[in-house]
């Protein structure tokens, strides 16, 4: 994922020169789209994807590039597939933003692990 982020952030920085100076080949309004697509995916993949997710005593340990959270397992609500979106699922949270997170690589694992400790959580998997 940090090699797309890179290509955004790449693409972003050469449209910038270009217009700086001067050339005006490429629409605005393809220019601004792009540039609100660069800090859409750096805010999502930054402040607020988990790359690892564990389970230390009765605690949900999320961290990703930025984000460190602990929460209490009693504070998760449910466990669901992101609306309009493949392979990405979000961990609500009682009273707090949820944790979005991809459903891939081991992660029904750790589903497993959270219903093992909270066999009453409602989860949601895509079919």
């Amino acid at each position: 994922m940090i090699a797309v982020f890179a290509v955004f952030t790449l693409v972003a920085v050469l449209m910038l020169v270009q217009t700086l100076r001067g050339d005006t080949t490429l629409p605005l309004v393809l220019m601004i789209g792009w540039f609100v697509a660069l800090v859409a995916n750096a805010y999502l993949w930054l402040f607020r994807f988990a790359g690892e997710l564990d389970i230390v005593g009765d605690v949900l340990m999320a961290s990703g590039v930025v984000l460190k959270r602990q929460i209490p397992l009693e504070r998760i609500v449910r466990i669901r597939p992101m609306r309009g979106a493949t392979s990405i699922a979000v961990i609500e949270v009682d009273g707090q933003r949820p944790v979005i997170t991809l459903d891939a690589f081991g992660f029904r694992r750790f589903v497993d692990e959270m219903l093992a400790r909270r066999p009453d959580l409602e989860v949601t998997f895509r079919s």
